[in-house]
């Protein structure tokens, strides 16, 4: 678990630094599954279960990505590739 920057553009732009840097300094690629909150009333475990299923989106789309949720409510749900 990491915690990056508050606001949603730079957690995004942040985690993409990250991805980016290991693959240009190692053997090898990350996914990165990232998840924005625009509700504190979203539990810790809702959280966790919306980066897992960011992080499986980011394999499905071709390993190597960065995706991020935004979670508006905890009835909307939002990935930022889609918008």
């Amino acid at each position: 678990q990491i915690l990056m920057p508050a606001d949603s553009n730079n957690s995004k732009e942040t985690a993409e630094k990250l991805r980016k840097r290991i693959e240009e300094e190692n053997p090898l690629t990350i996914s990165i599954g990232l998840v924005t909150n625009l509700n504190s009333n979203i539990n810790k475990i809702k959280l966790i279960q919306e980066a897992d299923k960011a992080l499986y989106q980011a394999k499905k789309n071709g390993k190597n990505k960065t995706v991020q949720y935004i979670i508006v409510n905890e009835n909307l749900i939002v990935d930022t590739d889609k918008i």
